[in-house]
């Protein structure tokens, strides 16, 4: 038997806030419903997500002009991350989102690990673009240098 039911909250792989969709009535009873993701299509339920999808337009749009601002700063940036090299400059590991990350972190501006999005693994010294994503159609291009640190002083 199937139950039309209108979202609460997203559900991945069903739908967004505010859609009335129709599932099986064991996955309404057992997942949906006891954890208040759904509710019967009511006159209530419909004031409640149109609410919410309110709401959540408002932290979106807050979201983007935040990333926006953001943007200006990371598209004239070059940061430098150290890595230890072969003598064929070919390094002993890769560079991580996570060590770009916290590179563009030291310069000022705050951004994640997930922000970072590389189109394959950096494993060699030189000079790279990398791809900032802020929010979904929001991002930038920044300059990444890939040095060999310098030599222990005494050496």
């Amino acid at each position: 038997m199937m139950l039309k039911l209108m979202l609460l909250k997203e559900v991945k792989g069903l739908g967004e806030a505010g859609e009335v969709v129709r599932v099986k009535s064991g996955y309404a009873r057992n997942f949906l419903l006891p954890r208040r993701l759904a509710a019967p299509v009511s006159a209530d339920a419909e004031r409640q997500a149109e609410a919410h999808k309110r709401r959540r337009a408002g932290e979106v749009a807050k979201q983007k002009e935040a990333a926006k601002a953001q943007i200006d700063a990371l598209n004239n940036m070059s940061v430098s991350v150290e890595a230890r090299a072969q003598e064929d400059s070919s390094l002993y590991g890769s560079v991580t989102s996570g060590m770009i990350a916290d590179a563009i972190v030291k310069e000022g501006v705050a951004v994640e690990e997930k922000h970072i999005h590389l189109e394959e693994p950096i494993k060699a010294l030189g000079i790279y673009d990398v791809t900032v994503r802020l929010f979904e159609g929001v991002e930038a291009k920044v300059k990444l240098y890939v040095v060999e640190p310098p030599p222990p002083a005494g050496s």
